[in-house]
């Protein structure tokens, strides 16, 4: 069951064709796609940053997370989010500019269950080493 990243969820909500695409894909091949905590607080927070409309785009968000049901996060997953963190601060010929607290669970809880996440952002292979399902 691959993971939803939150780029994925928001350009569903825009109708972005290469999302709705794997969407489809995803579907036809009855693979169930789930959401994290850490998604589901980005896309709030998101409404909270830069909504102009905050309760249509609460509503709509709410909507779309009812189709994805939540992969747990698990103490295991704090021990990973450590490690990503030790790992990538070590890194002095390719210094991290800044770790995405959210992105790191996501990732923490990709490398446990063995699961891709859907992103078009690029860090989850570079910096975490996650399998991805990239549009």
């Amino acid at each position: 069951m691959p993971l939803a990243d939150t780029c994925f969820i928001l350009d569903l909500l825009e109708g972005n064709v290469k999302a709705i695409c794997i969407l489809e894909e995803l579907k036809k091949k009855e693979i169930e796609i789930s959401s994290t905590i850490f998604t589901n607080i980005e896309l709030y927070q998101g409404i909270g940053n830069k909504s102009g409309n905050p309760k249509a785009d609460y509503d709509k968000i709410n909507n779309i997370l009812k189709r994805f049901p939540i992969e747990r996060y698990c103490p295991s997953d704090s021990e990973m989010c450590g490690i990503y963190c030790r790992d990538l601060k070590c890194r002095k010929k390719n210094p991290v500019r800044k770790l995405r607290g959210y992105d790191i669970a996501i990732a923490a809880i990709a490398h446990r269950t063995g699961q891709a996440v859907i992103t078009r952002d690029n860090h989850f292979t570079n910096r975490y080493n996650v399998p991805v399902i990239s549009y």
